[in-house]
């Protein structure tokens, strides 16, 4: 089991306030605080999960990541689906860009079979059911219909 050190003395407290001044160990290595942030822009392609480990050994995004950062995926794209994610090592950048509070736009673009129809598009920016009884904001910017297909933009928060 891993331990954690400060000043040389064994930490259980999970909440301990460490100063500039403090020596930090962790499982007998020195840490130190991390002062830049980086923000890395990765166009997720398909067939790729967005997680940190697979247990499956499938192809993740942090296959695309160099090593020496120790980043997080900002948010989740489908593994089928491609487009913008961001990644960080600031955890409150994270956590304002992902708390539903905050409304954070999202832009999807997406091919659909057929046209959304004027119901349809009522029922969308009423609310899209997300999960664990939960509804997220949409609204269309754009649609565009080429034979039988269109690519629908919408907006989600």
């Amino acid at each position: 089991m891993a331990t954690t050190k400060v000043n040389g003395e064994i930490c259980l407290d999970p909440a301990f306030q460490v100063s500039e001044s403090d020596i930090v160990e962790y499982d007998g290595r020195k840490i130190s605080p991390v002062n830049n942030t980086i923000v890395i822009m990765l166009n997720k392609p398909k067939k790729v999960i967005t997680t940190v480990k697979d247990t499956h050994n499938r192809k993740t995004v942090m296959d695309f990541i160099p090593n020496k950062f120790r980043l997080a995926p900002i948010g989740r794209l489908d593994q089928n689906t491609t487009g913008l994610l961001l990644f960080t090592n600031d955890g409150d950048l994270q956590q304002f860009l992902t708390h539903p509070k905050n409304n954070i736009p999202k832009d999807y673009e997406a091919i659909i079979e057929g046209r959304i129809t004027h119901l349809q598009r009522k029922k969308i920016t009423k609310g899209v059911y997300i999960g664990f009884k939960e509804y997220g904001n949409a609204e269309i910017l754009k649609q565009s219909t080429e034979k039988t297909r269109s690519k629908v933009i919408l907006r989600l928060r």
